[in-house]
């Protein structure tokens, strides 16, 4: 494209034009998400709050009894999903509560993925174009769909791998700042204890460390996962 054709963001109005033009698609996307009703398992955890009410149980015990259930009779450990999601059913028992939520979390994941795109090299443009990408791929699904189901589960987790990158990328760009391989470490650790599709983001994580050389931090990566599957 010619120079003189091309939109140059670092200008008021073509700043203003690309904000309007995200929110547009923004909103287009998600008000039906918005308007949507529960499905299947949310439907039943939104009645949590009555449930706990009729039980006398506390929110905690309730989460800590499913965990540890979970835990023995499947012998899967991600307790943390519970002590995220369920609170989240318990005070947003409405459906469009719930949606919002859900859309804030969304928010969370895109301004997660621009800031790695960002420390990338990649433009406004393509931070943008990535952006749109994933907002026209969204689908509304009932039971196990990964952006209506279940309280926010897979936002929470996809933001957990999304930082353990982020501030992998952090320390391969600095790397005398060890605070950013050890947050990695640590975001990457919670997303394996709040779900076990964590584990997707170990190759990449393997990779940006292999690529510096940097054996300990490998090391640490593979530790991590072998003391989970443990």
């Amino acid at each position: 494209m010619p120079a003189a054709a091309r939109i140059d963001l670092k200008t008021p109005a073509p700043r203003a034009l690309f904000a309007v033009s995200a929110i547009i698609v923004l909103i287009g996307t998600v008000y039906p998400f918005l308007i949507t009703g529960f499905f299947h398992d949310d439907s039943i955890n939104s009645a949590l709050a009555g449930h706990l009410n009729r039980n006398s149980m506390g929110l905690f015990a309730y989460c800590l009894k499913l965990a540890t259930h979970w835990m023995e009779t499947a012998s899967r450990f991600y307790p943390l999903s519970f002590f995220l999601g369920y609170p989240a059913a318990y005070f947003f028992q409405e459906a469009w509560q719930s949606r919002a939520f859900q859309i804030l979390m969304v928010t969370v994941d895109f301004g997660l993925l621009a800031s790695l795109l960002r420390s990338s090299g990649r433009s406004s443009r393509e931070i943008f174009l990535a952006v749109a990408i994933v907002l026209a791929c969204f689908q509304i699904r009932p039971y196990y769909d990964p952006v209506t189901g279940f309280s926010g589960l897979l936002q929470i987790n996809l933001a957990f791998g999304l930082l353990a990158i982020r501030f992998a990328q952090a320390y391969l760009l600095n790397d005398t700042k060890p605070l950013a391989a050890a947050l990695s470490v640590i975001s990457f650790a919670l997303g394996l204890i709040h779900y076990e599709l964590a584990l997707s983001f170990l190759p990449i994580l393997i990779f940006q460390a292999w690529k510096a050389r940097k054996w300990k931090w490998l090391a640490s990566f593979l530790g991590t996962t072998f003391a989970y599957l443990l």
